[in-house]
């Protein structure tokens, strides 16, 4: 019988050939349970096909009726089939689709990303996957091809920075414990660069807990920690100095208390400090001149302090210093006149030279009269603060160790301001006169007025502890005024009695709250006249400070007094923030060297005091020398060509009572020197 004929064979073949096919060579793509499907069809087709060449090959023969009945229900089977094999394919050939869209999408945002994308096996450690990225990352990152790196894994674990590689291999350990791992490390590229790297990792298990394979990513992280170490640097240090700010510096004060309090003997000691005048100078001369002497300032600290200390800006214009393993009080007092030392040095700003001094505030890390450790940060910087500002009142290049309690310190504060102002009231100060000299023959030309005041309990009290308590309270404007009126009235008093020479001078200081008064010049023109001293024996002491603001309106009311006949001097010169280009514009015609450019004398650094001396005879001032305290000051400024000064060297201040005789006897120095030696109403010893 002819098969074609009777039983569409070749129909039947060409379909289960086609049926085979496709599952061969989609067998990869389709999912099991379409697998399973399509098998069934498979066999139920070739049974019947089989079925067909049996009954061929036995011969069987049947009735042309039953041969139709089997043929219509064959044709019917084999349609039904034809069309569940049609819907299979097709759904079959969506899902190729589909997993290949799926796959070009995939492909594609893998190729895209810039981080390498890898996957190896877990069990050889050979390569499943490389993304583009991958390869030429790791190319440019090592200097080696992907392969070769990720086959041998020694030359990618010798390429990570030795500091790194312990924690590396941790991580690697851990992974099929934890089932992923995600470390960052540096490696050291052929070139000697440094990269940062985060490297991620999961472990692929089957349903058993076989280990399969393991899926990572590498990201160069470089320009990201770049970033992160920018935020630190701007989170935890001063854009303008770079030095630690005070966030980062409370926490070095903690980690040093820490280790203090695991080891007794551990001392170590905080200085703050802050700059005179800086505000002065930062108005008057513009912030960029500020700023360029707080960065010099920052550059002499670091210079000063050794390996293991701290610098930091914690203000505008106030820095600490964290010193570690002293041995005790003296190393901190020492560091503190280094400073000072370093500071005293003139700054180059702007083309002008600009000097400035610091207080200097001291805490040890143990209190001295308990030996009690400090609890916390914040109680060392109040306590480093706090001296601070008693060396501010002990007067410029100054220092002072704390070791009093802040409340007790504090009401003390209070009750001598109350104090002050009472005093000030009743007339309970004093003036005492230091002799101003001529250098050549020691004969005296004139009186500086010192305010000086005995507390009825404290005894003698520094003028400066009270001074700049006054000004920091307004009391030195009703304190001045006193002061001026004084000195008039005792002047005049020793005029009367004949004992003034033609030429001789009371010098009056004046305050910058004083120099700001609208009515300044009204009041000495009134002091003057109502004292009936003549006004060329009045000489008035301003400080460069107060000559700093508004220029214009200070100019007018230096002018008026001057017209009055009244001499103007400039008070300690080179410490302040005047300009040497303006100084010729105000009509000062005294200009006195603060002391602290005259002790540079005795390190032989005579080059600052030449140099203002020249300064002064080239702008026809006369030039005083401030606390001169040896003979050899005395020759050298000689030398140098200053002819007037004051200081212990000539005389301490003394009362009114003991300066009537020395003006009846003293005629030369010599005279002047035994006979002010000799009185008992001497000074309690300020200058």
């Amino acid at each position: 019988m002819n098969l074609s004929a009777n039983f569409g064979g070749a129909k039947v073949g060409a379909i289960g050939a086609v049926i085979v096919s496709a599952y061969v060579t989609y067998l990869a793509l389709v999912p099991s349970e379409l697998i399973v499907l399509v098998g069934q069809l498979a066999s139920v087709l070739m049974g019947i096909v089989s079925l067909s060449i049996l009954a061929v090959l036995t011969g069987q023969r049947k009735e042309r009726s039953q041969t139709q009945a089997v043929k219509r229900d064959l044709k019917q089977q084999l349609q039904t089939q034809a069309a569940t094999i049609t819907a299979i394919s097709q759904q079959l050939q969506q899902e190729i689709t589909h997993r290949q869209q799926t796959e070009e999408r995939l492909n594609s945002i893998l190729g895209n990303l810039t981080d390498a994308v890898w996957s190896i096996s877990a069990q050889t450690g050979g390569i499943l996957y490389l993304n583009p990225a991958a390869r030429s990352q790791i190319e440019r990152l090592y200097g080696e091809s992907a392969a070769k790196i990720l086959d041998k894994p020694n030359l990618w674990l010798s390429a990570i920075a030795p500091q790194d590689r312990k924690r590396y291999k941790v991580t690697q350990r851990e992974l099929r414990t934890k089932g992923s791992w995600d470390v960052e490390y540096r490696i050291v590229q052929p070139n000697g660069k440094v990269r940062w790297l985060r490297d991620r990792a999961c472990l692929i298990c089957d349903r058993d807990g076989t280990p399969l394979r393991i899926d990572g990513t590498i990201a160069d992280i470089t320009q990201h920690k770049q970033v992160e170490k920018q935020l630190a640097v701007e989170t935890l240090y001063d854009s303008l100095t770079g030095l630690p700010n005070r966030d980062l510096f409370v926490e070095c004060l903690e980690i040093a208390l820490v280790g203090s309090r695991r080891k007794r003997d551990n001392l170590f000691a905080l200085l703050t400090l802050d700059l005179n005048r800086f505000q002065t100078i930062n108005d008057s001369l513009g912030h960029w001149i500020g700023d360029q002497l707080l960065l010099q300032v920052s550059d002499r600290l670091k210079d000063c302090i050794r390996g293991g200390d701290s610098a930091a800006r914690i203000g505008s214009d106030r820095f600490a210093l964290l010193l570690e393993n002293i041995d005790g009080q003296t190393d901190a007092i020492q560091a503190a006149e280094r400073l000072q030392t370093e500071l005293s040095k003139p700054f180059q700003l702007g083309g002008q030279e600009v000097f400035v001094s610091a207080r200097i505030g001291i805490v040890l890390s143990r209190k001295a009269r308990t030996g009690r450790l400090y609890d916390s940060p914040d109680a060392l910087l109040r306590d480093a603060i706090a001296a601070m500002q008693r060396a501010k009142q002990l007067g410029q290049w100054r220092c002072d160790i704390c070791d009093l309690e802040p409340p007790a310190n504090a009401l003390g504060q209070l009750q001598l301001e109350t104090e002050l102002w009472r005093a000030i009231e009743k007339r309970d100060l004093q003036l005492f006169y230091q002799p101003i000299v001529a250098l050549s023959t020691g004969a005296i030309q004139g009186f500086e007025a010192l305010c000086r005041w005995h507390h009825p309990q404290r005894g003698w009290i520094s003028p400066a502890e009270f001074i700049p308590l006054a000004e920091a309270t307004g009391a030195i404007v009703p304190l001045g005024e006193w002061v001026l009126q004084e000195a008039c009235e005792q002047m005049h008093r020793w005029q009367l009695q004949g004992l003034l020479g033609e030429e001789t001078y009371v010098n009056v200081n004046l305050s910058g709250k004083q120099l700001a008064r609208k009515d300044i010049v009204d009041l000495v023109a009134k002091v003057v006249a109502r004292t009936g001293l003549e006004a060329r024996r009045l000489r008035l002491e301003i400080v460069e400070d107060a000559i700093c603001g508004s220029i214009g309106e200070t100019l007018a009311k230096l002018q008026q007094l001057r017209s009055l006949g009244v001499q103007l001097a400039i008070d300690d010169f080179g410490v302040g923030c005047s300009s040497l280009s303006r100084l010729h514009r105000f009509p000062f015609n005294i200009l006195k060297i603060d002391r602290s450019f005259i002790n540079l004398l005795e390190s032989g650094n005579r080059e600052i005091v030449k140099t203002i001396i020249a300064l002064g005879a080239n702008l026809g001032m006369q030039v005083v020398a401030e606390g001169i305290e040896t003979g050899d000051r005395v020759e050298q400024l000689q030398q140098l060509g200053c002819h007037f000064g004051q200081g212990y060297w000539f005389s301490r201040p003394v009362d009114s009572e003991a300066i009537a005789p020395l003006l009846r006897q003293a005629q030369t120095r010599s005279q002047a020197i035994s006979t002010i030696r000799g009185n008992a109403h001497l000074s309690p010893g300020y200058n």
